[in-house]
């Protein structure tokens, strides 16, 4: 039984045989957690068995119309209700599936179709959702998610690693933002599977003061300082950088407990799992990224690939102030702006060397940030997160990304870039 299945133990498990040219409805019973998505099994007429993971919104619920030669035999979860729609039903909404022009409103898995049914403002939320999943490289319906279930379940299928048994080729260390105590269990699991031994550093700017204990049940020699909500993940970054936290590291992780509290909960779960997974928790990750770094010195920051972008998300002119820009960032630094293009990784997780920002040591750009407004695209903290990518550049270093898509152990994992500058 899966962990999806496990979960539903204390409901009854619907299960649906279904008749020729009938559809089914599944409306799920309630949001499932953080990663907010309910497993279901497909048993096809052909024996085969196909399990998927569909996201949950309110409201929102999915009809499966009768798909001619894939015909589904049978549909099981014990996290939805399951019916079978009578044949009048059935017809409609095949017709509804085949003329429809709406795909965005739909998901298919293995050839399967699953239309989204509910209010128009709840199916678009959804559909918007899931499309700007799928800019990111994470369609919800794709071989490649449905072959990392961890990335709705969470990582505590992850073995624990007691004890790193290889010796890493380079000294690192892992900064990470916490805000939400409800995400720090999801990344322990991550970092407690690491085949090599990192430094912790964790900041915390939640509203739990009682939080450190809980944080050093799981990694006692953690090193653990409270911040000020402001700057989001960036500003407690920068703080550690110009402290000196991370003087005597090769390479240092910046990682944050991301959630998207504006979106359905799955886009920020699907977001920072995604990440994390490239980064840290996807087979051969690590000693694939820390490879690459001690085989090619002028290698300065890696991302994940899914999540690099080259357009920036904030006109030259539409920021808050010119000192919150990037252009700022740039000029202090020495730099001519007008040379960088954009290039940046969404959400700011990558790996760096400290060397490549160090630059940023002495301007102590973690004084200057604006209290915490709750915008978007007009702060010190979005302009960092464009210009991190730069910042590098300017220091002479090069810019890597990667894709846990890619599988273990491909020659090509780390794709170094160099052309996008004007």
């Amino acid at each position: 039984m899966s962990d999806a299945q496990n979960a539903g133990a204390g409901q009854d498990a619907s299960h649906v045989t279904r008749r020729p040219w009938r559809a089914l409805r599944l409306t799920p019973r309630a949001q499932n957690g953080e990663a907010a998505a309910v497993e279901a099994v497909l048993r096809r007429r052909d024996a085969s068995v196909v399990s998927v993971r569909l996201p949950v919104h309110p409201a929102v619920s999915y009809v499966i119309p009768p798909q001619g030669p894939q015909e589904i035999a049978s549909l099981s979860s014990a996290q939805a209700e399951i019916v079978e729609l009578g044949p009048i039903a059935s017809l409609l909404a095949l017709a509804r599936s085949r003329l429809s022009r709406k795909m965005k409103y739909r998901l298919v898995h293995a050839g399967l179709v699953f239309d989204m049914r509910g209010p128009t403002r709840a199916r678009r939320h959804l559909a918007g959702a899931s499309r700007f999943l799928a800019e990111n490289g994470l369609r919800l319906d794709s071989p490649q998610v449905s072959a990392h279930p961890e990335l709705f379940d969470g990582f505590h299928r992850l073995a624990p690693v007691p004890s790193p048994a290889a010796a890493a080729p380079l000294k690192m260390a892992i900064a990470l933002h916490l805000h939400y105590q409800e995400i720090w269990p999801d990344l322990a699991a991550a970092l407690r599977a690491l085949p090599y031994a990192c430094d912790l550093f964790v900041t915390w700017s939640g509203p739990d003061a009682d939080i450190e204990p809980v944080l050093r049940a799981d990694f006692p020699n953690m090193r653990f300082r409270r911040v000020e909500n402001r700057g989001r993940d960036i500003r407690p970054f920068l703080t550690l950088l110009e402290e000196g936290a991370f003087d005597g590291y090769d390479l240092v992780c910046k990682i944050h407990g991301k959630r998207s509290v504006n979106a359905p909960a799955v886009v920020g779960a699907l977001w920072r799992r995604k990440i994390i997974l490239d980064l840290l928790a996807g087979a051969g990750a690590l000693p694939r990224i820390a490879e690459a770094f001690a085989a090619n010195p002028r290698l300065g920051l890696v991302g994940p690939r899914g999540f690099r972008k080259f357009r920036n998300p904030v006109a030259p002119d539409a920021w808050r102030a010119p000192s919150q820009s990037p252009d700022h960032i740039l000029a202090t630094l020495g730099g001519d702006p007008r040379r960088f293009a954009a290039d940046f990784f969404a959400g700011a997780m990558f790996w760096a060397r400290p060397a490549a920002l160090a630059a940023l040591k002495p301007h102590k750009f973690s004084a200057q940030f604006a209290p915490e407004t709750g915008g978007i695209y007009d702060g010190l903290e979005v302009a960092f997160e464009t210009a991190f990518c730069a910042i590098v550049r300017l220091a002479g270093y090069e810019i890597g990304d990667v894709d846990a898509f890619d599988g273990p152990g491909g020659a090509s994992a780390i794709h170094p870039r160099f052309s996008r500058q004007a």
